[in-house]
């Protein structure tokens, strides 16, 4: 299974009405894309955060599965309102079925 995770910083001026109405699409994809999993987005809690304020979290089947929903054409428009907003952002990708290397 993939596991991406996305961590946001919003601009100061970003709407909170457009970030819920962002992660409500993205929310939307699961049932479009066979290989997701679950979608989950939120808001951080905690207090080690470094100023990453919300999340989104997307387990895929494969690889495959993580581009078909990086490429949906839902995703990219969500996406570039996403990226209008933000301050900044990290994301990770992991595999959880690939052996850990020390």
């Amino acid at each position: 299974m993939i596991v991406h995770c996305v961590m946001f910083k919003w601009k100061p001026d970003a709407p909170k009405e457009d970030i819920a109405r962002d992660f409500e699409e993205l929310r939307a994809l699961k049932p479009k894309i066979k290989s997701i999993r679950e979608i989950y987005c939120g808001e951080n809690f905690s207090q080690y955060g470094r100023g990453y304020t919300h999340a989104v979290i997307v387990f895929t089947d494969d690889i495959a599965g993580l581009d078909e929903f990086r490429n949906h054409p839902d995703h990219i428009v969500v996406a570039k309102r996403i990226l209008s907003m933000k301050e900044a952002l990290m994301s990770v990708d992991i595999d959880t079925d690939a052996p850990f290397e020390k």
